[in-house]
């Protein structure tokens, strides 16, 4: 390199300071948006060497915000070194190094560098696919870096509407006579245009809007008549709430290439976790519901009647909650200046815009009210937007229906206010997007003075997703995010109803149980002692995989509890392995079923180490077989068909005990190809009968044999061979017989009538 990397940026006029062996980079004056390490490696960086680096820029950053950390490595990196891009660290190699010293660099956080890998190796396999980010995260961002990467080739952008494709194109930085920006919409008017819509890329902002039946089908037009492009969809809500359709499914044939989704965004810090400021809607409910779980708990008369007082407590203080002005004027900052309120629709809004007008100016604010809607022209809201964004003293209120929900992401939101009700976890999230922007460094405020975000899916849902990323690899140190910060005049109220649901839960009342069951036992409950045994258990088991919290294991600790049992599921098997043995006096073969594979596993776990000495001491106990020997059982099996063949002169049918079941998985194993060909040869030396067909064509011999010797048919009391032919008599009055066998039994004059 012939500059050094801090001239690069200066070029790109971003705000550079060099100290502590790194440079602290900004986006705007007086900010620091990313601290970065240039690193003159021989050999690529491995993924102990990414996360040593992220250690020393995280005692950097330390009071610093939240910047993001990237490792520019002129001697590359390992694939593995990339693990912690979600984690705010990007690695970096000489080809970003080119893009500095280019004109159409476009720099991305690392989430976003994460999502540009997985779109350049999704388009090695795929030639559609689709990236799902939360809003806020950059999507436009990524789009830009897309568009200027392939700047030489032509490529067609389709979005919503042209506030999209302004913000799209302004992250580009650039114009190109290649690159020609559309809405959805203006697709019908270009229809003929052919060579105006031929293109080797195509992207689509917003994609779930994809299915609008007018100019849907036109962009699909699109897609078609362009075979051999590149079709890249971005969207930061791909499940319509609506039936739950899933538009990648839909459109782009399941292939999602990243997906970012709003939780996970949290929890690694890419975006601000609101302060959430809640209602005193729909509590009076939440407080019955208490209630009624009290009452059913099958708590001691000592803990019902300690949780009966702190929820009457808590109705006290409900009832004396503050209104909505006195709300704002304690939790909505001066500093917010950009307030976005959701409406149910256009009449709720008609309504509500004089009324939490009024809210703001009891709280002691001047405010310039908004409205956008579908009522206006898209020119009068574009207009309305644009005045919105002006920076003023006065505090700038936007009220909306649904225009905002999805595809458009205002820049310089500080507060959202709910008052569009709604049970959907989707929907939720899609509001709380608005006020959320990757880097920002400000915490925004959510007023829920309808109480979304109390709901019990929204909770749940959101619950589940953090609890699965936090067992995801992390950074030595690395902490995520996993709950908002819920403040405002009923979290006293609402601290106490978490006091109250924890003493109710039942993880609590369990753990009584078992100290009440321990003292009287002087024992610990087994697997098949009822709820309790398995309740233990399932702790045993979230203990060993790390998942039980620490105050439960420290409480579990304080009366002695022992951890090391077997699991529920591992003892159901042994318990049916107990049963077989006692019952057939052998352990399970192969056609037996998943018992037979359950057996294999053990002896494989043991061979390889992974078996527990617990495990091993149970087995042991019963006397299990840990080696098999496989070829010997096999010749057992037909050393007993070969005695059963010249005892009745026949082969065992399917039906017929273990030795029937055995024939029927060889004939199997020789359908599906894997019955050896030694096998298949001693076989047949006794005359296996490998199928139906088979049987029937030796009856066919036997009968025309039996007719040459005797000169006459065999009768129905003739052994099995009458029986044989009783059977075709029936098959035939019954039109059950082919035409192959019935020519067969009329050409040696068979009666069948």
């Amino acid at each position: 390199m012939s500059l050094p990397l801090a001239t690069y940026y200066r070029r790109l006029h971003y705000e550079v300071m060099e100290s502590d062996g790194v440079l602290w980079l900004g986006f705007k004056p007086g900010m620091v948006h990313a601290i970065v390490k240039e690193v003159w490696n021989e050999q690529p960086l491995s993924r102990t060497d990414a996360e040593r680096y992220y250690a020393e820029f995280s005692s950097l950053s330390r009071g610093r915000g939240n910047p993001y950390f990237r490792i520019v490595a002129h001697g590359g990196f390992q694939p593995e070194a990339l693990s912690f891009e979600l984690h705010g660290l990007a690695v970096s190699d000489e080809s970003y190094i080119r893009s500095l010293s280019g004109r159409k660099h476009i720099e991305l956080y690392p989430h976003n560098e994460a999502a540009y890998r997985a779109i350049r190796k999704g388009f090695e396999r795929h030639r559609i696919g689709a990236v799902v980010q939360a809003t806020g995260t950059g999507k436009s961002y990524l789009l830009a870096r897309y568009i200027a990467d392939h700047a030489a080739e032509k490529i067609l952008v389709f979005a919503p509407n042209v506030t999209i494709l302004d913000e799209i194109q302004k992250a580009v930085g650039f114009q190109s006579p290649n690159i020609r920006y559309q809405t959805f919409q203006s697709l019908i008017y270009h229809r003929g245009s052919c060579e105006l819509l031929k293109a080797g890329h195509i992207l689509i902002d917003e994609f779930h809007h994809f299915g609008a039946e007018i100019w849907g089908g036109a962009l699909r037009q699109v897609i078609d008549s362009n075979p051999s492009a590149r079709v890249l969809g971005t969207s930061a809500t791909p499940v319509r709430p609506e039936g739950m359709v899933d538009t990648v499914d839909l459109y782009f044939e399941g292939n999602l290439f990243y997906e970012l989704t709003l939780p996970q965004a949290w929890y690694y810090h890419i975006l601000p976790v609101p302060k959430l400021v809640q209602s005193a809607f729909g509590l009076d409910n939440e407080l019955d519901r208490i209630q009624r779980n009290l009452d059913r708990s099958g708590c001691s008369a000592r803990r019902r009647e300690r949780i009966q007082k702190k929820l009457d407590l808590a109705r006290v203080d409900f009832k004396g909650a503050l209104g909505a002005s006195s709300v704002i004027r304690k939790f909505l900052p001066e500093s917010v200046r950009k307030l976005l309120v959701f409406c149910r629709d256009l009449a709720d809004l008609r309504q509500m815009v004089p009324e939490v007008c009024d809210w703001l100016t009891q709280a002691g604010r001047s405010i310039t009210p908004f409205e956008i809607h579908h009522a206006q022209s898209e020119q009068e809201n574009q207009r309305l937007l644009a005045a919105f964004r002006e920076e003023s003293d006065r505090l700038h209120v936007l009220f909306s229906v649904n225009m905002l929900i999805e595809g458009l992401h205002v820049e310089g939101v500080d507060a959202v206010l709910f008052l569009r009700r709604t049970e959907s976890y989707i929907v939720t999230l899609q509001q709380l997007g608005r006020c959320l922007d990757a880097g920002s460094g400000k915490q925004p405020v959510v007023l829920d003075f309808v109480n979304n975000l109390s709901g019990k899916s929204v909770y749940d849902v959101m619950a589940c997703h953090w609890e699965r990323l936090s067992y995801l690899p992390s950074p030595y140190g690395f902490e995520g995010t996993t709950s908002f910060l819920a403040t405002g005049y009923l979290s006293d109220i609402r601290l106490r109803i978490e006091e109250i649901l924890a003493e109710l839960e039942p993880w609590q009342i369990m753990y009584e149980r078992l100290v009440e069951f321990h003292r009287e036992e002087n024992d610990w409950p087994s697997v098949t002692e009822g709820k309790l045994g398995l309740w233990c258990n399932t702790q045993r088991i979230a203990y060993k995989r790390g998942r039980l919290a620490k105050e439960r294991c420290d409480q579990l600790d304080a009366i002695g509890f022992e951890w090391n049992q077997l699991d529920s599921k591992w003892m159901r098997e042994y318990h049916a392995l107990k049963v077989f043995f006692d019952t057939c006096g052998r352990w399970p073969k192969r056609e037996d079923g998943p018992l037979a594979t359950w057996c294999y596993t053990q002896r494989e776990r043991r061979k390889n180490g992974r078996l527990s000495k617990e495990r091993i001491r149970a087995l042991d106990k019963i006397s299990f077989i840990w080696t098999q020997d496989l070829q010997g059982e096999w010749m057992k099996n037909y050393e007993e068909l070969k005695s059963f063949v010249g005892t009745f002169y026949r082969f065992p049918k399917s039906t017929e005990g273990n030795l029937g079941g055995w024939c029927h998985t060889q004939r199997k194993m020789r359908k599906l190809g894997k019955l050896s060909y030694d096998r298949r040869i001693l076989l047949d030396k006794i005359g296996f009968v490998w199928s139906a067909e088979q049987i029937w064509q030796g009856n066919f011999e036997q009968l025309c044999l039996f007719h040459n010797r005797q000169g006459r048919w065999p009768g129905c009391r003739e052994g099995a061979l009458g029986r044989w032919c009783t059977i075709q008599r029936r098959d035939y009055r019954k039109g059950n017989m082919s035409d192959e066998r019935k020519a067969q039994l009329e050409r040696i004059g068979f009666p069948l009538a």
